[in-house]
């Protein structure tokens, strides 16, 4: 996948993410970087899934996100400078590898620094199979990033947490990709504080286009338990409202003394398991 995704093949992340039932932390991220891409965040993340597979399984390799591909999820979301500085964090440990040659010329690229990155582009040459490689070009999708907060350096423990955190205060944006973006890891991090700064700004930046599922889903869940002073009224479609009920319903029926959370999220799985709930009360924490 993270060699799909390094190429912006956006179309084969997404097909690998809808076979994969066990995905990793690493995968999520492209997966949920592919629909940034591709279209369909806010419609598509949870159907697809958004549960890391648990570490402590024994029969499952874990990889951490910062040993795999966190430079190329910095890049993707137009954080150059953290994903050159944990490029040569990486490479200076375990060697400048083709992954980190591209990725430092990549980010070059979008920088705008074209000595730079011709003088990575030609250090890559000099690897077998890499003679003609050029970066792929730089998307707008990246560009816009780029110019929506200031890219410092925090030398905060670069983790998927951190990520999610990071760009869940993207919310004061006027982009339409920023503001996506900080709405939906709103919605990761289950934080209500951050999701109803994020939705207003979603709206504003979104005005005229139709209410994706899942930001309805999350609409109706923090109305239902974390409302705002002032509320925020917005229509909803009556059929996920309905569903909503009935998972509130059977929650509160399944979940009973002597039932593990695992138990009741096993017995939801099949009917709940594609929506926002089924993410906010039985995704790994």
């Amino acid at each position: 996948m993270v060699r799909y995704a390094e190429s912006d093949n956006w179309q084969e992340v997404l097909k690998m993410a809808g076979e994969n039932k066990q995905p990793t932390t690493t995968m999520l991220f492209l997966k949920n970087i592919a629909l940034m891409n591709q279209g369909g965040l806010l419609d598509s993340s949870f159907k697809l899934g958004n549960d890391a597979a648990p570490i402590s399984n024994p029969d499952s390799l874990h990889v951490s996100l910062l040993n795999i591909a966190s430079p190329l999820v910095y890049y993707n979301y137009g954080m150059m400078n953290e994903a050159i500085r944990l490029n040569f964090e990486m490479a200076i440990q375990t060697g400048f590898s083709p992954f980190y040659l591209k990725m430092l010329s990549r980010c070059a690229l979008a920088k705008g620094d074209h000595e730079l990155e011709e003088r990575y582009t030609t250090l890559l040459h000099h690897h077998p199979f890499y003679g003609n490689w050029q970066p792929t070009p730089v998307t707008a999708k990246v560009n816009e990033l780029q110019l929506c907060f200031p890219d410092e350096l925090s030398g905060i423990e670069n983790s998927d947490s951190y990520i999610v955190s990071s760009i869940s205060l993207w919310y004061e944006s006027d982009s339409k990709v920023a503001s996506e973006q900080a709405l939906f890891y709103s919605m990761i991090s289950r934080d209500p504080h951050r999701f109803w700064p994020s939705l207003r700004k979603y709206l504003q930046t979104h005005e005229g286009e139709l209410f994706p599922v899942h930001a309805q889903e999350a609409y109706i869940h923090f109305m239902d338990k974390n409302p705002e002073e002032k509320r925020l009224m917005i229509p909803v479609e009556q059929d996920i409202y309905d569903h909503y009920k009935r998972f509130s319903e059977t929650l509160a029926r399944l979940v009973k003394p002597g039932k593990t959370i695992g138990m009741v999220a096993e017995e939801m799985r099949k009917d709940w398991g594609n929506t926002y709930w089924y993410y906010f009360y039985f995704g790994r924490q």
